[in-house]
């Protein structure tokens, strides 16, 4: 059967090429001669025919034969002599580029085809052609040739071609996919080869250029990598990126010395960037895994102190100084407990030094600024001074169990009385006119002595300013400096703020109003800051205010809990503080169960708040506290008669 239709292959073939026949019949004819058992005796005497009339079809038909029989010197002299006669035939073009292939003389074979396209850009032969031999050499010029090939099928109605369109669209798909596998594996060794430039990289800021460029090449989710590249970014100081690139870090699969550095890192970089809450957030976070790097506790701690949280500064400032003993930080923690002591322990301090009666129980202003008196007294060396000039006298230093001393009332008097004198002389040095020196003001228009000659607390720090740093810190009253006025947009923030939480049912309260309920009430911050409490601690710019809520306007809780909460502050201004170690004192008067405000870190809810008709009462009894309260306010302010200015 095979044999059969071989032989009718071959009969259709010697009887194609003839010398009648038109120049289009016979190429067509000789691209049906494609190998050599189709190769007669009647195709080459046709074909030679042709050639005695100088005809250049059989030139061409001659260099297929001789190709095909690998005769190539024949096949190289017919087909350059068809080129000779028909310079401008693709099809010549075309079979010499093929003679070349079967000789594997790729680049002449390129050549040829190339000339064949340019004659005829829709000559799908060509273009096929010249698709497979630029395979090998130029895969993507290669598929451009492809999809022409395509392009020409897909416009065809020639029965001949339009079959080879699945052949066409399988390169097509084959040599996109060995592109795509190249430029895969291009940027592969690319990318490869930049890291490993990149880890021989040892000064910071070019191994940061490499690494970008390297990531530059290819997005990575790669855990390790994203931890150097934020570590590069914030050793070259740039703190908005590592921002920016913290979001790729899992923090929660970050563990041990590697988690504690990106968290450094972070609250560092927060730092520098001005977003201290966010940079306090991590520091948080470092104090809480154990921090014990000495200039990190002090950071932490300066952050705390202007965030208003003296007490967790205190206690930040206290692992520092066990680290080094400085006394600058010493000096540090003892101005802070000193800002945070409540009117009650400055109360019970005072007694147990002798300034004040025991039967006072109301903080004046005065007290208070005598106690700062006392303790910058202290700061000074007063205790030392005592010791070396007064040894054995009685009643001027307190000596407490732990070993701490104190001033006593007699002490102090004793020592202010000194650096009053010495202060007068100072005055008296720097030529102050006698009749002026009690007179004398600080910068802020305070009196340096008082009325009895002695250094008011305001003198007492122009003193020291003046003896320690050489600074002029007196004035004669007419020429106390002029202070410019506040520029800053404070005092119209703290107005609005004022205002707004007035609207919403809140009252202000001092620091260290909040600093006694938080000891109290045995809430800890948390619990008062918010819900049901719904105490605010309002930071503006560099100061924080405090608000409670005073209205059932903000009490959201079923047991109004800020009600009752703000009693505290009532019976706190009117002289009569909650003991806060008098358990007795619940959350709805006394009780057989005597808890305190907050048990174990939880507002008490214990069973006689259930009594709906006692939670009653008893609210209708707060709020009655609280208006009298502030009924008694009102007419005090109404009632007063400020002595008329002198000036």
């Amino acid at each position: 059967m095979i044999l059969k239709l071989l032989m009718i292959v071959v009969a259709s073939v010697s009887g194609c090429v003839k010398p009648e026949n038109t120049d289009t019949e016979n190429v067509s004819c000789i691209k049906s001669i494609t190998n050599q058992d189709v190769i007669s005796g009647d195709i080459i005497s046709n074909c030679s025919k042709l050639t005695v009339e100088n005809s250049w079809v059989g030139y061409l038909c001659l260099c297929r034969i001789n190709t095909l029989n690998k005769n190539y010197e024949r096949a190289r002299a017919a087909c350059f002599k068809a080129k000779e006669i028909n310079p401008f035939s693709a099809d010549v073009y075309l079979e010499i580029s093929r003679m070349y292939d079967k000789q594997g003389h790729s680049d002449e074979a390129i050549t040829e085809s190339e000339f064949a396209v340019s004659m005829d850009t829709e000559n799908f032969e060509a273009n096929m052609l010249l698709a497979k031999l630029l395979e090998k050499k130029d895969i993507e010029k290669s598929l451009k040739y492809y999809r022409r090939s395509l392009n020409i099928l897909n416009d065809s109605s020639n029965p001949d071609i339009i079959s080879q369109k699945k052949i066409v669209i399988s390169k097509i798909d084959d040599i996109e996919s060995k592109i795509r596998d190249s430029i895969s594996e291009k940027k592969k060794n690319e990318y490869d080869k930049c890291m490993s430039d990149f880890k021989k990289t040892k000064n910071e800021k070019k191994a940061l250029y490499t690494l970008e460029k390297c990531l530059s090449m290819r997005q990575t989710n790669d855990l390790d990598l994203n931890f150097t590249y934020l570590n590069l970014l914030y050793t070259n100081g740039r703190y908005q990126d590592v921002i920016n690139l913290s979001s790729k870090i899992d923090e929660k699969k970050l563990t041990g010395e590697k988690l504690e550095k990106f968290y450094y890192i972070m609250a560092d970089s927060y730092f520098q960037s001005g977003s201290s809450k966010n940079s306090l957030k991590y520091y948080d976070k470092l104090y809480k895994l154990g921090m014990n790097d000495h200039t990190m506790l002090l950071k932490y701690a300066g952050l705390l102190e202007r965030d208003g949280d003296k007490l967790t500064a205190i206690e930040v400032y206290k692992k520092a100084y066990s680290m080094s003993n400085d006394e600058k930080i010493k000096e540090k923690i003892n101005t802070l407990k000193l800002a945070t002591m409540s009117d009650d322990d400055i109360l019970k301090d005072m007694r147990e030094r002798m300034f004040i009666d025991k039967s006072k129980v109301v903080l004046s202003q005065d007290d208070k600024k005598l106690f700062y008196s006392i303790k910058l007294a202290e700061k000074k060396g007063a205790i030392r001074f005592l010791e070396e000039r007064y040894k054995g006298y009685a009643n001027i230093i307190l000596r407490d169990d732990d070993g701490s001393k104190r001033l006593m009332s007699q002490g102090f008097y004793i020592y202010l009385k000194y650096i009053s004198q010495l202060a007068i002389k100072l005055f008296q040095e720097n030529k102050i006119l006698p009749n002026y020196l009690f007179k004398l003001k600080d910068e802020n228009n305070n009196p340096i002595f008082d009325s009895k000659g002695m250094l008011t607390y305001e003198g007492m720090i122009a003193y020291y300013e003046a003896t320690e740093k050489g600074n002029k810190t007196w004035y004669y009253p007419e020429e106390v400096p002029v202070k410019k006025s506040d520029t800053s947009d404070y005092k119209k923030k703290l107005e609005k703020i004022r205002k707004d939480m007035a609207d919403n049912g809140y009252d202000e309260i001092s620091e260290s109003e909040y600093l006694y309920l938080v000891k109290a009430t045995n809430c800890p911050e948390d619990i008062l800051l918010n819900q049901p409490c719904n105490l605010k601690k309002v930071k503006i710019n560099d100061d924080v205010k405090y608000f409670a809520c005073s209205s059932l306007k903000c009490s959201s809780d079923a047991y109004n809990t800020p009600i009752k909460l703000f009693t505290y502050i009532v019976s706190y201004r009117e002289g009569k503080p909650i003991d806060s170690s008098n358990t007795s004192r619940n959350f709805f008067g006394s009780t057989t169960q005597k808890k305190r405000f907050c048990e174990d870190g939880k507002i008490w809810q214990g069973p006689e708040l259930k009594n709906d008709e006692l939670a009653k009462k008893q609210l209708e009894k707060d709020i009655e506290m609280i208006e009298n309260y502030r009924k008694k306010t009102e007419n005090s302010i109404k009632n007063s008669n400020p002595r008329p200015s002198m000036n």
